[in-house]
């Protein structure tokens, strides 16, 4: 038997500061994996279901930017 050989399209996006330093997001069909990376060690977590983390990203960037915009205390 023959068993089609299965593509999966890999979205990778990747930021970097000037020391080196990564946090690399790749997300496929099975799902998101982070990616940490600092002096040659490396930490990947996941996969998580995409659409939960998304959920999870924009409720703290709501809650961040709540934060941001609430009135300082006297």
């Amino acid at each position: 038997m023959i068993y089609p050989l299965e593509t999966r399209l890999m979205n990778v996006a990747e930021l970097t500061d000037p020391d080196g330093d990564a946090l690399t997001i790749s997300s496929d069909g099975a799902g998101t994996w982070i990616t940490c990376t600092s002096d040659g060690e490396e930490v990947t977590v996941g996969p998580f279901p995409t659409g939960a983390l998304k959920a999870v990203l924009a409720e703290a960037r709501l809650a961040s930017a709540a934060l941001r915009d609430a009135p300082a205390a006297v």
